[in-house]
């Protein structure tokens, strides 16, 4: 028999609020991301990705836009549309 006190229970209760938190911030980004690629016929050669000021020398859009279309197929999205 599992016994919880109070401030055990609160702490319990926070942490998975935390985690219900996180899980609903990635559904809404990985839906935002299957709306995006949803614009395009093509997404792994049309995607356009807006760096505005901080594109530094690292950045390259070939690199960037198949690690965002792997993102999808990998997490089990692919292209999500609602």
């Amino acid at each position: 028999m599992l016994i919880i006190v109070q401030p055990d229970y609160d702490r319990i209760i926070k942490n998975i609020e935390r985690g219900e938190a996180r899980i609903s911030r990635k559904d809404e980004i990985m839906k935002a991301i299957g709306k995006k690629l949803d614009r395009y016929k093509n997404p792994w050669l049309e995607l356009k990705i807006q760096y505005g000021q901080n594109k530094g020398k690292f950045y390259n859009e070939e690199c960037d836009r198949f690690m965002v279309c792997s993102l999808i197929i990998l997490c089990g999205f692919l292209y999500l549309s609602t």
